[in-house]
């Protein structure tokens, strides 16, 4: 394989920013009333409680910027540049790694436990290339604050889960960078080039296909936490999907 042939782009492509999810409790105060002691003839006096209501919110960053968010009303705002300046917007250099964060910021007035569902794939013009390993697209996820989760059977998607609570106004980077593996030159076939056959060429099972990265962030409440990340995420957190790590104490 010649070196000309052997820096053959592929170029960067990337969807939208998925729907944010969000889990959301509101707790309240409503009337309340004295107790009344039976001896007295005079009903005791009632009283309002002050009600506050705090806001659960949590929004994807992408190198410090907010790229999506949504809050406890339903709202939300998507992104649609997301990695459209990875090295400066030019073709990726296989085996190479390059700097990116993407973030799930609290941009809430609680804390929060968040998870995040990252899927990876290659499109083509009929689609994405289910024939090809989404795992060629590398991520560096960062495992000292995340529980991060693969599935040998579902290779594009790959699930994090914050390993403690995000303070109001805090950000948490679960991608510190990304690149296409070098392996991608190995899936190759000889191929005529001429009709009559005398002249061959290679063809690369990658080289028509581009990039494909979709991320959701979700966030559940700190309080009933254990109750509260079983029913939104369907997971022990005390056993995070068997792998023995856990997302804080069980409460």
């Amino acid at each position: 394989m010649n070196d000309a042939r052997s820096k053959k782009p592929i170029w960067l492509w990337a969807t939208p920013v998925a729907v944010i999810a969000i889990a959301v409790a509101v707790f309240a105060s409503g009337m309340a009333q004295a107790s009344l002691d039976d001896s007295e003839a005079v009903k005791s006096e009632e009283y309002a409680a002050d009600l506050t209501l705090a806001s659960l919110s949590v929004a994807l960053q992408e190198n410090g910027e907010t790229c999506a968010q949504t809050t406890g009303d339903g709202s939300t705002s998507n992104y649609t540049g997301l990695l459209a300046d990875l090295n400066g917007g030019l073709p990726l250099s296989f085996g190479k790694h390059y700097d990116e964060s993407l973030a799930a910021y609290n941009d809430g007035t609680q804390e929060e436990y968040v998870r995040v569902v990252v899927n990876r794939y290659w499109k083509g013009d009929d689609g994405k290339g289910t024939q090809l390993a989404p795992e060629f697209i590398e991520l560096d996820f960062d495992e000292g604050n995340w529980v991060v989760v693969d599935f040998p059977d579902a290779k594009e998607q790959v699930i994090l889960y914050s390993t403690r609570p995000l303070a109001p106004g805090e950000s948490l980077p679960f991608v510190t960078g990304i690149g296409i593996s070098a392996d991608v030159l190995g899936e190759k076939e000889v191929v005529p080039v001429t009709a009559d056959g005398n002249f061959v060429g290679t063809r690369y099972d990658y080289e028509s296909y581009k990039m494909g990265l979709d991320v959701e962030v979700s966030a559940v409440q700190t309080h009933s936490a254990a109750d509260a990340i079983k029913s939104a995420w369907g997971i022990d957190m005390a056993n995070v999907h068997g792998t023995g790590r856990s997302i804080g104490a069980a409460a």
